[in-house]
């Protein structure tokens, strides 16, 4: 086998002598596969943020906010205004908006995300993976009283529910009064999982 390799070059009409000439051109497409590989590997795609939470519905999936198995959410954490993921805060609201064993009612809670304008409101935002970034889809807090920053800007803020405001009249979406807001840098991990 490699004495046929051996006899086609030494047959090709552009090798004179046996020996190799300097004008030959063999394909280099073999390497050309490689090229999207490396890209993967190498070019790590923007996180999704705004373009994908104004592309989406309005409104909050209540499949993907946790239902408590038992009907009842454990007691939120201690301390004058508890951080809390956006998904929590969301599934807490829908499932237990009269504040009963959830706690929501009249408590304080912190929330950081992005401010997402759409349908002359403020949302802060967080997008939410099961999976992968292929069932990434958005999980949405309206606010009442935020600053006026542009969208995509992250904020920590902490704020209060109002109360009934996560109904399916308005997508599941809560809405809570900013008593406080603050501009803080995308977090290295930018999804809620």
């Amino acid at each position: 086998m490699l004495r046929d390799a051996w006899l086609a070059r030494a047959a090709d009409p552009r090798r004179r002598g046996g020996g190799v000439t300097h004008d030959h051109h063999e394909p280099h497409s073999p390497w050309l596969l490689l090229l999207p590989v490396l890209a993967i590997f190498l070019v790590a795609p923007p996180a999704l943020g705004v373009d994908s939470v104004q592309r989406s519905a309005a409104g909050n999936s209540v499949s993907g906010a946790a239902d408590p198995a038992d009907g009842q959410f454990a007691p939120l954490p201690a301390g004058p205004a508890p951080e809390l993921r956006l998904s929590d805060f969301v599934a807490r609201a829908v499932w237990d908006g009269s504040g009963g064993s959830g706690g929501l009612a009249g408590r304080d809670v912190t929330l950081t995300g992005f401010v997402v304008h759409r349908a002359g409101s403020a949302e802060l935002a967080r997008m939410v993976i099961t999976c992968c970034a292929a069932d990434a889809r958005p999980m949405t807090v309206r606010l009442t009283g935020a600053p006026d920053v542009p969208s995509g800007t992250w904020l920590r803020v902490r704020a209060r529910m109002l109360p009934g405001s996560a109904t399916v009249a308005d997508g599941y979406t809560p809405s809570v009064r900013v008593l406080d807001a603050e501009p803080v840098p995308e977090p290295a991990e930018a999804y809620e999982y």
